[in-house]
């Protein structure tokens, strides 16, 4: 699934940390979005990460 992700936090060792782990190539836009490739348990795993307010997922 494809999705892009807007990086709510600007705290970059939060950043990081979630870049690890979900595989997400370093950079993003210039408007603070990265477009990733993810299967369904991430994009779960992705809302609870939503819900703490770090980052925004946005369907395009």
């Amino acid at each position: 699934m494809k999705t892009t992700i807007y990086w709510k936090t600007k705290d970059t060792h939060i950043i990081d940390r979630i870049r690890k782990r979900y595989n997400i190539c370093q950079g993003m836009t210039v408007n603070g979005e990265n477009a990733v490739e993810i299967n369904e348990v991430q994009y779960k795993e992705l809302q609870e990460v939503e819900k703490l307010g770090y980052i925004q997922i946005r369907n395009k």
